[in-house]
C-alpha cells in the first residue's frame, strides 16, 4: 500500500464521517416533523405528496452538500495535507513530532480531570440533598 492509498483511505473515512453526520441530522428532522409544519388538514389529503417532496428535499440536500464536501476539501487542500501528513508519520513512526503514541494527550488528561471533578461534585450535591431530606424529615410531624 502506497502512501497515496493511505491518504485515500482517510479521505474515505472523513467522507463516511460526514455522510454519519448527514443521516444523524435526517434521523433528528423526519417526516413527521416536516409534515407538522402544514396545517393539519394539508397533511391528511396531501400526506403523499407532502412525502414525496419531503423525500426529494432530503436528496437535494445530500447531494449538495456532498458536491460542497468535495468544494471544501479542493479549498483547503486536504488531500495534500493527508499525504504531508503521511510522510510525517513514515519519517517518525513513534508519532508525530517525536510524541511516543502511549504517552497520555493533554486533552484526555483534561477530560479525565473534568470528569473527576463532576463527580466529586455529584456526591458532594447528593450528600446536600440527602441532609436537606433528613432535616426535612424532622421537620414534618
Amino acid at each position: 500500500m502506497t502512501m497515496g492509498d493511505h491518504g485515500t483511505i482517510r479521505l474515505t473515512r472523513l467522507m463516511e464521517t460526514f455522510k454519519k453526520f448527514q443521516d444523524k441530522t435526517f434521523e433528528e428532522f423526519t417526516f413527521e416533523d416536516f409534515a407538522a409544519q402544514f396545517h393539519s388538514d394539508l397533511v391528511s389529503c396531501q400526506r403523499e405528496f407532502l412525502f414525496d417532496l419531503y423525500s426529494q428535499l432530503v436528496s437535494m440536500t445530500r447531494s449538495s452538500n456532498e458536491e460542497e464536501f468535495n468544494l471544501i476539501l479542493e479549498q483547503f487542500n486536504v488531500c495534500e495535507k493527508l499525504e504531508t501528513l503521511e510522510r510525517m508519520l513514515e519519517q517518525q513512526p513513534e508519532g508525530s513530532f517525536g510524541v511516543p503514541l502511549s504517552d497520555t494527550r493533554p486533552a484526555t488528561a483534561m477530560r479525565f480531570l473534568s470528569c473527576k471533578r463532576k463527580q466529586e461534585e455529584c456526591e458532594r450535591l447528593g450528600a446536600w440533598l440527602a441532609r436537606l431530606e433528613s432535616e426535612n424529615d424532622d421537620l414534618r410531624p
